[in-house]
């Protein structure tokens, strides 16, 4: 994640900052949205070449290679604006008890929840919490696209992950006040 990227990110450390024994960093508390919610959580990289090779297999295809270094070298996984995008990673497990900070499945939306008409060209890496539409590579181009649930044509596009998450910090960013509230909840928070 670029630096001016991940500032903007940083700017929430002002209002609450947790490192996890895992290394998943939470900046941001929300008290508003929940007793012990984050406006941001940036899940711990995963340092295990044999966990991706596991996630392949689970997959039955390969991780592009922009969104592999992305999870082995920066983040297992974003949490973004009180959820208001999720990027995927590897979920170690479903324990509800547990206290620790996991990302969302990155196979459950790449097999089960797949949209029937997504091609092999089409890796799912997230989703907008506000509508469920998810996000995509396209693994013949790097480009990420944000289409609907159930179908994968396009509603907007980025040049990479770098622009998308460079862009779309920067908007959200601008919907939420300085202590990590909604300035308006009915704005969607979804990009035009």
């Amino acid at each position: 994640m670029k630096f001016n990227t991940r500032s903007i990110l940083e700017e929430a450390r002002a209002f609450g900052y947790s490192v996890q024994p895992d290394n998943t960093i939470l900046l941001g508390q929300v008290p508003h949205v929940a007793p012990k919610a984050w406006l941001h959580v940036l899940f711990a990289p995963i340092d295990n070449e044999k966990i991706l090779v596991g996630l392949e297999k689970q997959l039955q295809m390969k991780i592009p290679i922009e969104y592999r270094k992305f999870l082995t070298t920066e983040h297992n996984g974003l949490s973004l604006f009180s959820s208001s995008i999720e990027l995927f990673g590897y979920r170690k497990n479903y324990n509800r008890k547990s206290l620790q900070f996991l990302p969302f499945d990155i196979v459950t939306t790449n097999t089960f929840e797949r949209p029937s008409d997504a091609g092999g060209d089409k890796f799912f890496i997230g989703s907008y919490n506000w509508d469920g539409s998810l996000i995509y590579v396209n693994t013949s181009s790097s480009k990420i696209f944000r289409c609907e649930r159930d179908d994968s044509k396009p509603l907007n596009s980025w040049k990479d992950l770098d622009d998308f998450l460079a862009k779309e910090i920067s908007r959200l960013s601008k919907l939420y006040d300085q202590l990590g509230r909604e300035i308006d909840a009915d704005q969607p928070k979804i990009p035009g």
